[in-house]
């Protein structure tokens, strides 16, 4: 049974305590966290992933309804009770429009409490259980197609023709090739390369079992790329590079050995440069974004939060990318296009410091003869000379 967290939100210590120790949580698997208002509340809740958010209605600050607001844009899934001494009908509506699970009046038991907290947990973890089940369909159906899209000859279709589906003797093996490839010693992967050439020797009668087999340890390949965020396709790629160039080798067991190293090793090399290649991509959707919405005034922060990474860590990563400050960069892009506005439309200038998402054209107008030595009509009635 997973842990289950709970954040108790009620301005009133009294009450507070009452949920947290009038229940041994900890038997049931749960930790409980508190909070004495809104902003506390959502703080906790970004930096724990709450499951359960038991709160209180009135309170001073951020009231209840803004709190589960706020809270389920952050996780949709959230589960919520709402502890209230108000029957107050339009709070009600509101927490049921919001999603919430459950509107208890003070006072309440404990133990009634309990029994909501249980009911939603079993919730929680029967769509824990869908999620994971989708997400391996999902997986299964990426690695298929990438392997469609292959061209991946001979006998190496089994992989296809057996549907990628693994016998449950399998797994152990597949899940210690997979920790062995993303940890990148070399030794334990000499030392699991040797324990399957062994094994691909046992199988020189049994082409069957052989095939089973490397299925196996092929899934496991493209399955350790995967989690550490790359594509099927890269180790595709792989083992399409090392196939014998004589079909007829293809199920001969010295060169699966062979092929087997090359792939093994290449992997390993892959998943070694996971995170620069990580890096880059996301700097390209970084800059993709910038270029398409630079004129929506948007900040570092505000990009850091797109992307889920600090802003003083995209900041470094921008410069040593793009060979600019974010600032400058976007500055830039802004002058481009007002050049570009002023010389090939009519557009008056309030309404180019309008598209660029300046509130004033007097200050466009100064920020531009700033940036480009004249004022936005002086530029637009010769640009020729002035870019000269």
């Amino acid at each position: 049974m997973l842990e289950c967290k709970l954040l108790v939100v009620d301005d009133e210590q009294y009450l507070r305590d009452k949920v947290s120790s009038n229940v041994d949580w900890e038997q049931h698997n749960c930790r409980v966290f508190e909070a004495k208002d809104g902003y506390e509340a959502l703080s906790i809740h970004k930096r724990e992933e709450i499951d359960i958010l038991i709160t209180d209605i009135r309170m001073p600050g951020m009231d209840g309804i803004e709190l589960i607001r706020r809270a389920k844009e952050e996780r949709p899934n959230l589960r919520v009770i709402v502890i209230s001494e108000y029957a107050d009908f339009e709070y009600a509506r509101e927490s049921l429009r919001l999603g919430v699970e459950d509107y208890v009046l003070k006072p309440f038991r404990t133990q009634r409490l309990l029994e909501m907290v249980q009911k939603l947990r079993a919730e929680i973890e029967a769509d824990r259980g869908s999620a994971e089940e989708d997400e391996e369909l999902q997986a299964r159906s990426e690695m298929y197609e990438a392997i469609s899209r292959s061209s991946l000859p001979g006998a190496f279709r089994w992989l296809i023709n057996r549907g990628l589906f693994i016998e449950q003797s399998n797994a152990s093996a597949i899940q210690k090739l997979e920790t062995v490839l993303k940890s990148g010693h070399g030794e334990d992967l000499e030392a699991e390369y040797a324990s399957y050439c062994r094994l691909i020797d046992q199988f020189r009668d049994d082409s069957r079992g052989l095939y089973t087999f490397m299925n196996s340890l092929m899934i496991a390949v493209l399955s350790a790329l995967r989690q550490v965020g790359l594509a099927y396709d890269e180790g595709v790629a792989i083992m399409v590079r090392h196939l014998p160039h004589q079909p007829k080798d293809n199920g001969n067991p010295e060169m699966l050995k062979e092929w087997l190293q090359n792939v093994l090793w290449d992997t390993s090399r892959l998943i070694k440069s996971g995170p620069q290649r990580r890096k880059a991509r996301m700097m390209l959707e970084v800059k993709k974004y910038v270029d398409e919405n630079y004129r929506k005034g948007i900040s570092l922060s505000m990009l850091a939060e797109e992307f889920n990474v600090s802003a003083g860590y995209l900041s470094r990563l921008f410069q040593e990318t793009v060979g600019q400050h974010f600032s400058d960069y976007v500055n830039h892009l802004k002058v481009q296009k007002a050049k570009e506005l002023l010389q090939t439309t009519d557009q008056r200038v309030y309404e180019i410091a309008d598209y660029l998402g300046f509130q004033d054209s007097y200050y466009f107008s100064a920020w531009f003869k700033r940036e480009v030595g004249v004022a936005p009509t002086e530029y637009r009635a010769n640009p020729r000379s002035i870019e000269n």
